[in-house]
């Protein structure tokens, strides 16, 4: 009658050991990404830029990725409308910026310069930088990293053509905006800020990227 008694208790002892392991035992974690990028089009359609480009970032268990791209994906989205929506504050909104357990947005930089060297006027660009100081001496910022009004509006009016380009009322330019988003299961959307913005390029253009031609 003792010997059974022990062998009992010596497979109780064994199991409660192997549930502490177990419980003990690290989660495998994931962590997928989802691409975006900021477009606009002028509202005929034919013509059309993309003004910024970042990532969402999702964390999920390790047997679920799909969970990890929703994440992303809809962090971009909340940082995409909220910052629309808060665009005359021109800085970064904390949607934009904030970490959580779950999911964040990176590279997230709305910058834009024109870019010259020392011997040309202020404002006549040779050429356009995003988030990169690039190779020229100095650097006029036309939009700051949390300026997305700003950028927008230095993409239709300065990056385009090189600044070149004639809209038929450059004082009035009208372009739908949003935002699109890419990558494997989960990430693909859009989104729309607005589908008619109109920008002055007119004034944009001579207080930042003039190249000493201004239009009429």
């Amino acid at each position: 009658m003792t010997a059974p008694r022990i062998m009992k208790k010596s497979v109780i002892t064994i199991s409660m050991v192997g549930l502490i392991a177990s419980l003990a035992a690290p989660v495998t974690a994931a962590e997928r990404n989802c691409d975006a990028r900021y477009t606009w089009e002028t509202t005929g359609g034919s013509l059309k830029g993309t003004f910024a480009r970042f990532n969402g970032r999702g964390l999920c268990g390790g047997s679920v990725p799909n969970r990890c791209r929703k994440r992303a994906h809809d962090a971009i989205n909340t940082c995409a409308r909220v910052h629309w929506e808060k665009r005359w504050d021109r800085t970064v909104p904390e949607a934009c910026v904030f970490t959580n357990s779950d999911s964040t947005v990176e590279n997230y930089d709305l910058s834009k310069r024109c870019s010259h060297y020392t011997w040309q006027r202020p404002q006549e660009c040779a050429w356009f930088v995003d988030n990169t100081e690039g190779e020229p001496l100095i650097h006029e910022v036309m939009a700051k990293k949390g300026d997305i009004k700003a950028s927008l509006e230095a993409d239709v009016c300065c990056v385009h053509d090189n600044g070149n380009f004639r809209f038929s009322n450059n004082r009035a330019v009208h372009v739908r905006a949003g935002w699109t988003i890419s990558g494997d299961n989960h990430c693909p959307g859009s989104g729309k800020f607005t589908d008619d913005y109109v920008i002055n390029c007119k004034a944009f253009r001579q207080a930042h990227c003039a190249h000493g031609n201004l239009w009429d």
